[in-house]
């Protein structure tokens, strides 16, 4: 889950908008999260996926229910974006899976065969567009870009496209 205060320059200056301010960045960052799991969104992730095992380009998307299981909330001073897959975090932030009623870990390998293991290591796949508690450069500049257009537009000024 990924919380972002509304922390825009001018935002308190324009007291009427402030219970819609949070909502297109908000919006925009959760397309962003999104579209991660396509090679087009690939620039907005925090670092490069690693390529699976074979090397082919990993996108997270064999059934797409992690791409697709993100819940915006939003409110006049915050928003959170969250998954609850419970194997969002172990993508996100990389990690060992270990057994917890066996010996080892059993799963059918892409040939087909069974394969044993003690334990898998799982590397981070960041797709929230944040690298150390900020946005990542490209995505700072797409959602400051969705909150300008509101504050022209409500303040009157028209928007740029």
């Amino acid at each position: 889950m990924t919380t972002f205060p509304r922390r825009s320059p001018g935002c308190c200056a324009w007291p009427r908008i402030r219970a819609r301010s949070c909502s297109p960045w908000a919006n925009t960052f959760k397309s962003i999260t999104e579209g991660n799991f396509n090679s087009v969104g690939a620039s907005y992730r925090p670092s490069p996926w690693p390529p699976k095992r074979d090397g082919s380009v990993c996108n997270l998307q064999l059934s797409t229910t992690l791409a697709h299981a993100f819940h915006l909330e939003v409110s006049p001073t915050a928003a959170t974006l969250s998954n609850s897959t419970k194997y969002a975090a172990i993508h996100q932030f990389g990690g060992v899976i270990k057994p917890v009623n066996a010996k080892s870990l059993s799963w059918i390998g892409s040939d087909g065969k069974r394969r044993f293991a003690k334990s898998v290591t799982i590397p981070a796949r960041p797709f929230f567009p944040v690298l150390n508690g900020r946005l990542t450069p490209a995505a700072a500049e797409k959602i400051g870009r969705a909150g300008e257009r509101v504050m022209l537009r409500e303040g009157g000024a028209p928007a740029s496209p």
